[in-house]
């Protein structure tokens, strides 16, 4: 029904369909009457939707001029009682009160409701009138009307003078005449849509914006640029056809709409837009033709193709995105979340960044999310929030990257990259400045010359149109195959051009699409496509979360799942790491990043010989061996039986703790010996604030004499700070209710570290009585046992025998402080419960050797055979504590493995045992650790070679690194093969390298790999990565693995094989040679040496003018990579500028390597070329030809006002005739003479031209 409403969350939506009154406040007297009528019913509201033939949409600062009236209206009628006879005069004048109501009632009821401003206008000029009228009257009646004046028209006139409509027209109303609209017009300025189109549209330019251009797009489509001014950004406002159609039409595109949207699109539609939008024109033809002569409406072809194209676009198409695409000097669109509250913005190629008169709905961003999630077959979803595709339109295309929750808080978000419908051209960036002649001739000197280059840049510097700008320059009977994550190069216009061009498309890093082939299994296919130029794009690994990782947080060592370590202040965080690069040995590094990746499903298992465990993404990379070489592997690519690499020592003392304060921990106990401090507080501040900060009635109930109350250590903190006292933490002691004591300051020494191991062998917690209990029957460790209580706890246990398995004796702590405190410190209350605590990792050999004794004593054993050789164990039913143990163990440098023992009957429990039986391993534990009771001999036998920690090597390796091999250890020739154990003990009776000793002295142990499996989970689960710099690899997994933070290397594997290839080439962000550098090999682990691959390396930059408002796109730089150096390319000289961009003259230069012809490069391509061999005048007058000819159609298209010419079809044809005219003078001259081919060249193209 007409002017029905709905609310909801401030929102009056009102329906106007088929009202005789219209559907704007601004333009419709009625319409706004009854918006105050519904303001009036609602009361709280936000904003005002009115929906006829179009929605007029009022935001909250406009709904505030309407809430203001209907609160003057609602105030005047029923609070003030404006139309009271009170009001109107007093009872001497009854005669003119029927006349007096009845204006007020035409006043309120239909002029403040209807036009406020009339009103307002009307009560001015009553005031003006009746005063005068007085002035002439009798006493009486003057009085009469001074009385109406003063109680009824003047308070309403104060009252609608408070509204800020009035006081924004205040000055305008001279000459207003009631019923003249032109006044709301200019204050009411809703958002607009059509209602066959979801976003909404401001229809005025803003006010006293200066308009700066205007132009039209596709014959129908205005858009004005404007100046607004204290705004530093401009405002584009686009007008298409459909914001401008009569009402009959807009009927029509509505029902021809909701007759298309009953049409199922097949998957062929669904799957190829193109056909859908071929279907829906001749059908909308078609059904708009038929409505229109239904109505009696005549349209012209032009009109019915108008109304077609709007039609198809909003139902086929992406509606106002395709308007906004169709405009060639749009380059980037900002859809901001959250969708509904912000405009569109946008990047213009003249007026930069813009605010649009369009305002986009959730409906909208929901919409345009499904079809990309169709089109480009990538989820968008929680799980995954980023998406990467292409739009493909009428009016142009581009490349999108869509986010929403989890990423974006506040729900999608899109960013819209613009590419140019045909393919950039040198002659074009030439004739944009964006480069030099010399430089567009010296790239078609390298692209013929075979090289590998890389274009770089940051974001929106032009990069990836130099990159298809450069596909030109390749001739085209060579096959180029592109690789890229998302489409952004011009295939499909160079495909047309006549080029053979495969496209191929990997997985997005950032989506990781698992039906997509990733980077570097797409470009190994490239390879195996033939011979091919190589176009690598810009194409952009991880473990489970509930994989443990060791860190340390605050000084503090942790094993944590790594999914913990989201939203935490990484910076905060060390990570033990092997440096690979230096001395091989296992160190502490600043966490750089903590990476989450998109749910996965599936996962790889890897179990090693000595027990070892992890679960990675197939992409994830591990370590193993090759040759005397550690290198990393993808996890999917491991087999049963290769080596994988682990650390064997793992750092520690770096958190060595003489004490724990346990008013840090025990913060719920209650303190003893404080009474000193108590008072000393009182009298600082008061009996009354000592009171408050105890939370107390009354301080002095810690200091009675009898019935003593001890302060909880919370309040004895804050009372102390607050009174800034220092106070000593070894006079108190911890204590709850009647219970024991443990020192407030507990020392950590060998004895408390000895109590923590016995209690995680053999002791628990007894939960109701909080009673520490600790079984053994050996007399020397019950007696040590009671030595630490007394020395560490102030405390003599008690003993107790037990008969239940045998005969053994339990050492019973009641103290209830203790057993909290072995809670918080993490040793776990019963056995399946127990882990080794966290504080123990950092602490100093001696002590973690005190612990392991501690712990050994109660559940391992050591057993010397004469067959089976030594060994230690340790048994344990908690998995976690077998784990935590094999961590500590390699603080001693000492590698255990792990097994799990099945229980034989029913009902019994698995036991992991962790054991190691090298024998300097056996050693080093019985001298540093030990065991309290008294324990066999040692089994000693003559030098053996051990089957474990194997090292695999060939003869030329060895020789690299040894200078000569002593007679005695020739063996090692022969056999290939040794363990690592004993090449580290003759290492130093062998002349060797550097490299060769620290590689064998190296933090690492060759485990086997013993079991891969596949893991494909029921319901997918995000993954996650740490990024340390700069080694790139962390420990985690069960037992402690070495894992690698893997990211695509797609480019540099490219580049490795370019020889197999005509040219590589491929974009990558960097600001500088050297920026490049640091990325390719710090953050994307590529090796130094593959760096190499690299010949050219070209720096495109967006330059600010001096104000910062301006920007303009340049090349910056032109750097060559030589190949002499060894590590650092900067530090050897190995980058040399070719070209540099000289801000002054606003040119690209070349310099004087390249001038004198010193380039590596350029020298390396002419010795192979026999013309050029050893004569650089020939070279250099080659590269100066080549860009010669394309300035000279960047001239002739000046000189003939075409810039046509310089587009893709007339470059690459002009491309073709150059090599074709070099071919013919060089076959008729022998020689390539550079002035005799540019004049047949230039023969041929005016011609052509003309």
């Amino acid at each position: 029904m007409v002017c029905e409403f709905e609310t909801r969350n401030g929102l009056i939506r009102v329906s106007c369909a088929n009202c005789v009154f219209g559907s704007s406040v601004e333009d419709f007297d009625v319409c706004f009457a009854k918006t105050i009528d519904k303001i009036l019913q609602v009361r709280k509201v936000e904003r005002i939707v009115l929906s006829g033939i179009r929605e007029y949409e009022y935001d909250y600062e406009q709904t505030k001029l309407l809430i203001e009236i209907a609160e003057v209206y609602d105030k005047l009628m029923n609070r003030e009682k404006i139309m009271s006879f009170a009001r109107v005069g007093s009872e001497k004048c009854e005669r003119c009160f029927p006349k007096r109501l009845a204006e007020l009632q035409f006043l309120l009821s239909e002029m403040l409701r209807k036009d406020p401003i009339g009103a307002y206008v009307k009560i001015n000029r009553m005031i003006r009138h009746y005063t005068e009228v007085g002035k002439r009257e009798k006493l009486m009646c003057r009085r009469c009307y001074e009385y109406y004046v003063k109680n009824a028209l003047v308070p309403m006139k104060k009252e609608l003078e408070k509204t800020s409509l009035i006081q924004m027209i205040k000055d305008k109303i001279h000459g207003y005449k009631p019923g003249d609209r032109s006044l709301y017009r200019e204050i009411f300025t809703p958002l607009i849509r059509p209602i066959f189109m979801l976003t909404r549209y401001m229809p005025i330019p803003p006010k006293r914006g200066r308009p700066l251009k205007r132009y039209t797009l596709m014959g129908n489509i205005i858009v004005e640029i404007f100046d607004v001014p204290g705004k530093v950004r401009r405002f584009y406002h686009v007008s298409p056809p459909e914001f401008r159609l009569s009402d009959e039409k807009y009927s029509i595109i509505d029902s021809a709409r909701r007759y298309l949207a009953e049409h199922r699109p097949t998957e062929t539609e669904t799957t190829h837009p193109e056909r859908a939008r071929e279907l829906l024109t001749s059908m909308g033809m078609e059904l708009i033709r038929r409505m229109s002569l239904d109505m009696g409406l005549r349209l012209s072809d032009e009109e019915l193709k108008e109304m077609v194209d709007i039609l198809v676009r909003y139902t086929a198409g992406f509606g106002v995105l395709e308007v906004l695409l169709s405009d060639e000097k749009v380059q980037d669109i900002y859809i901001n979340s959250p969708i509904g509250t912000v405009p569109i913005y946008l990047g213009h190629d003249d007026f930069e960044d813009c605010e649009t008169n369009l305002i986009p709905t959730r409906e909208d961003a929901e919409g345009w999310a499904t079809r990309f999630r169709l089109l480009s077959g990538r989820p968008l979803d929680e799980a995954n929030p980023v998406l990467d595709t292409e739009l493909f339109s009428p009016g142009g295309r581009a490349r999108v990257c869509a986010i929403t929750r989890t990423l974006s808080p506040e729900g999608i978000g899109y960013a819209l990259r613009r590419h140019r419908e045909r393919p950039w051209t040198y002659p074009l960036f030439l004739d944009v400045k964006f480069f030099d002649p010399i430089f567009a001739g010296l790239m078609s000197f390298l692209i013929d010359g075979s090289r590998a280059l890389l274009f770089s840049g940051g974001r929106s510097s032009g990069k990836t149109s130099l990159l298809s700008a450069t596909l030109l320059e390749i001739m085209k009977k060579f096959r180029i195959v592109t690789v890229e994550d998302t489409l952004e190069i011009p295939v499909v216009q160079l495909r047309n051009l006549g080029y053979n061009i495969e496209r191929l498309k990997s997985r997005s890093v950032i989506t990781r699409v698992e039906a997509e082939l990733p980077a570097d299994e797409a470009l190994r296919t490239a390879i195996r496509l033939g011979d091919s130029c190589l176009i690598v794009g810009e194409v952009r690994s991880s473990i489970p979360g509930d994989e443990e990782v060791f860190i340390v947080q605050d000084r503090i060592p942790k094993k944590v799942r790594i999914r913990e370590l989201e939203n935490v202040d990484v910076s905060r965080i060390l990570v033990p790491t092997l440096d690979l690069k230096e001395n091989f040995k296992v160190k502490l590094e600043k966490l750089r990043a903590f990476v989450k990746h998109p749910k996965r499903k599936l996962f790889i298992r890897i179990t090693t010989k000595t027990g070892r465990e992890v679960t990675v993404t197939p992409d994830h990379s591990v370590f193993t061996l090759g040759s005397l070489r550690i290198k990393e592997v993808e996890a999917d690519k491991l087999k049963e039986g290769e080596p994988i690499i682990i650390p064997s020592k793992l750092p520690c003392g770096y958190n060595d703790l003489d004490y724990l304060d346990l008013t840090t921990i025990l913060k719920d106990f209650r303190l003893e010996n404080a009474e000193e401090y108590i008072r000393l507080a009182i009298k600082k501040v008061g009996w009354k604030r000592a009171s408050e900060i105890c939370g107390v009635k009354d301080v002095y109930r810690y200091l009675l004499s009898t019935q003593k109350t001890r302060i909880p250590v919370n309040a004895f903190l804050k009372l102390v700070k607050e009174a800034r006292i220092n106070f000593n933490v070894d006079k108190l002691r911890i204590k709850r209710g009647t219970s024991n004591t443990l020192p407030a300051r507990l020392r950590v020494d060998e004895n408390f570290c000895r109590f923590l191991g016995y209690y995680l062998s053999d002791g628990y917690i007894d939960r109701n009585t909080n009673l520490v209990v600790i079984s053994n029957s050996d007399e020397r460790i019950l007696e040590d046992i009671k030595t630490v209580c007394l020395k560490c706890f102030g405390q003599e246990p008690i003993f107790r025998q037990t008969k239940s398995l045998g005969i053994s004796t339990q050492v019973i702590i009641p103290n209830s402080p203790l057993a909290h405190l072995l809670i918080n410190l993490g040793c776990g209350r019963v056995c399946k419960e127990k882990r080794i605590p966290a504080l123990v990792y950092g602490l100093n050999e001696r002590k973690i050797s005190a612990f392991l004794k501690g712990m050994y004593s109660g559940d391992g054993c050591f057993t010397p055979s004469k067959n089976a050789g030594n060994a230690v164990r340790y048994f344990t039913t908690s998995k976690q504590l077998a784990n935590d143990l094999m961590y500590l163990l390699l603080s001693l440098g000492i590698v255990g493995s792990i097994f799990i023992h099945e229980p034989s009957g029913r009902g019994g429990k698995k036991l992991y045992i962790v054991e190691f039986k090298q024998r300097d391993y056996v050693k080093k534990f019985l001298k540093k650790v030990g065991f309290v009771r008294k324990v066999r001999e040692i089994f000693e036998k003559g030098r053996q070679h051990s089957q474990v920690n194997m090292l695999k090597f060939r003869e030329d390796e060895l020789k690299e690194h040894i200078v000569k091999l002593p007679r005695r250890y020739r063996h090692l020739k022969r056999f290939g093969r040794c363990s690592k154990f004993y090449l580290e003990k003759i290492i130093d009776e062998i002349p060797s390298d550097e490299y060769l000793k620290n590689f064998v002295r190296g933090d690492f142990y060759v485990d086997e790999v013993k079991k891969v499996e596949k893991i494909e989970k029921a319901i997918p689960e995000y993954v996650f990565d740490l990024s340390v710099n700069p080694t790139e690899n962390f420990i985690g997994g069960l037992g402690a693995i070495l894992l690698h933070n893997t990211e695509a290397k797609a480019l540099y594997e490219a580049m490795r094989i370019g020889a197999l290839t005509n040219v590589v080439a491929g974009t990558i962000h960097g600001e500088s040679a050297y920026g490049v550098f640091d990325r390719v090999v710090n953050d994307l682990g590529v090796p130094p040496t593959s760096f190499k691959a690299t010949d050219i390396i070209v720096i495109a930059g967006r330059l600010r003018t001096a104000d910062g408002l301006h920007t303009f796109r340049r090349v910056l730089e032109v750097t060559e990579v030589r190949k002499h150096w060894q590590k650092d390319p900067m530090d050897e000289g190995g980058f040399v500028n070719l070209m540099e961009y000289h801000a002054k003259e606003d040119m690209l230069k070349p310099t004087e390597t390249l001038i004198n012809g010193e380039s590596f490069i350029v020298n390396e391509i002419a010795k192979r070329v026999k013309e050029w061999h050893g004569d650089w005048d020939a070279v250099w007058s080659n590269i100066e030809l080549r860009g010669r000819v394309k300035q000279a159609m960047v001239d002739y298209a000046r000189k003939l006002g075409n810039k046509e010419i310089l587009e893709a079809e007339w470059v690459a044809l002009s491309n073709d005739m150059f090599h074709v005219f070099s071919n013919e003078v060089r076959n008729e001259l022998g020689y390539l003479d550079s002035k005799e081919i540019f004049k047949r060249w230039d023969e041929w193209f005016k011609k052509t031209v003309k």
